[in-house]
């Protein structure tokens, strides 16, 4: 018998998205052509979640990675990316006064991105971020794994509140990257 991943904790204004009883892994995202986010890791050295996002290649999808102008309807309201290997980007979220930084270490358009995570207020933390696109009969899988973790009690809660993020802007990103 398959396991149903315990309930998560949503970002602020992702309550009515879901039932009260909390969000499940298996769960359908309301609306057309949206699944939610599976995730299929939970550390200790790492998260990996997934999601598929209907209708759109993989070229599409990572272009909502890559592209500003794309990027920004999802994630964050500033970003400049110089999307090359060793190329760098910032993502800024004014209202927060929070920047998130980092450097490319791999870029194959329409298959995988992998990017160092560094947020200006931590400094002395960095993580990797591997994106994993493929192809499905009726669109896209996006995969995203991020690490390392360790079994400190900050990473413990630095793991938490990524995997909180990560369910919060897939979904974020099927909606946008399904209707466009």
């Amino acid at each position: 018998m398959a396991s149903v991943p315990s309930p998560l904790t949503l970002p602020a204004g992702m309550a009515d998205l879901f039932p009260a009883d909390g969000y499940r892994g298996d769960m359908a995202v309301p609306g057309p052509h949206r699944t939610a986010p599976r995730i299929l890791e939970t550390g200790p050295a790492k998260i990996r979640i997934s999601v598929e996002v209907r209708g759109a290649s993989p070229d599409q999808v990572f272009a909502f990675w890559t592209e500003p102008d794309r990027l920004r309807l999802w994630w964050p309201p500033e970003a400049t990316i110089d999307l090359r290997p060793e190329g760098t980007y910032s993502f800024t979220w004014p209202a927060m006064d929070s920047t998130l930084r980092g450097r490319w270490l791999r870029v194959a358009p329409g298959r995988e991105l992998e990017f160092t995570w560094t947020w200006d207020h931590e400094p002395e933390v960095t993580k990797t971020v591997l994106v994993t696109f493929r192809p499905t009969d009726g669109g896209t899988e996006v995969e995203v794994q991020h690490a390392p973790y360790t079994d400190s009690s900050r990473d413990v809660e630095l793991r938490r509140e990524h995997l909180d993020g990560w369910t919060h802007f897939l979904v974020r990103l099927v909606q946008v990257a399904s209707a466009n």
